[in-house]
């Protein structure tokens, strides 16, 4: 596994802390148990802050995407769910200097001279991105296969999916077939906030979520309450409205869908949902 890892000119890529000659030993190092004298979470933690940190991705990024994939879709891996995670993180990237722009303008106000770097760092980084983005899509199939694996997995796998609301209509199918084999409620919630990720307004969608709204699991019912809401299908049922009205004002919602395997609460907006119920 990770043949042609070494081909990659890894000490002439960048990532955040410079060179990225070390995310070729961190992927191997994916590879290993506890027994093997790695903890694992080392190399996830240098992963999650070099070729991904802080919402950001780097040259290299795109090139340790097929290797991410590789080990996600390898049952022996460990830690395949936060390897997807990982992998959902890196679709959704942006580029350094589009979040730091404002920032260092503010503090520095820059010369012509330094505004014009400062232009072309954000266009080099801007196709860093889009490389970054369509390595991630480049697995679709691989996903599309992980999600007939063990629940977490699966779940993992479809997050990473959600992440392509441009392929909604390849991926509310997924979603919709998953959620009918489900049989965990919290796992059904998470099917169903995917579904308002991905944008999925389809027919079988919408009478997915209405129906979801009158189960007997209130994170279902939640859930389901937060997808209406997103994609401001009206009318809103009132149950659903008023559900969550009162989670959003309780503070109920950043608790309410805990146990999901991935960062579900960076991932809902109080303030869009607050306004999109009404």
């Amino acid at each position: 596994m990770l043949d042609g890892l070494d081909k990659i000119p890894w000490n002439r890529l960048q990532c955040a802390f410079g060179t990225a000659e070390d995310v070729p030993g961190a992927l191997r190092d994916l590879q290993k148990t506890f027994d093997e004298g790695q903890d694992t979470e080392s190399a996830l933690s240098y992963l999650f802050t070099s070729i991904w940190h802080q919402g950001t991705v780097y040259e290299a990024t795109s090139y340790a995407v097929p290797f991410l994939f590789e080990l996600a879709k390898d049952e022996g891996t460990p830690d395949r769910t936060d390897i997807l995670n990982l992998l959902a993180a890196i679709a959704t990237g942006t580029s350094y200097w589009e979040v730091h722009d404002a920032v260092w303008t503010n503090l520095s106000a820059p010369t012509a001279s330094k505004r014009a770097e400062i232009e072309a760092n954000k266009e080099r980084e801007r196709i860093w991105v889009a490389k970054a983005r369509k390595s991630v899509e480049a697995g679709f199939d691989i996903l599309k296969s992980i999600t007939r694996g063990e629940p977490e997995i699966r779940l993992a796998a479809a997050h990473v999916l959600a992440q392509f609301p441009e392929r909604s209509d390849n991926v509310g199918p997924i979603l919709l077939s998953l959620l009918q084999t489900e049989t965990v409620p919290l796992y059904r919630a998470g099917l169903l906030l995917l579904l308002g990720q991905v944008g999925d307004q389809s027919s079988d969608s919408v009478s997915a979520l209405r129906l979801a709204t009158t189960s007997n699991e209130s994170t279902e019912r939640l859930a389901a309450a937060v997808s209406i809401a997103k994609l401001q299908i009206k009318p809103i049922p009132g149950a659903a409205r008023e559900l969550l009205d009162q989670a959003l004002s309780s503070g109920e919602l950043h608790d309410a869908f805990a146990g999901l395997p991935w960062d579900w609460e960076g991932e809902i907006d109080d303030d869009e949902l607050s306004e999109k119920s009404i």
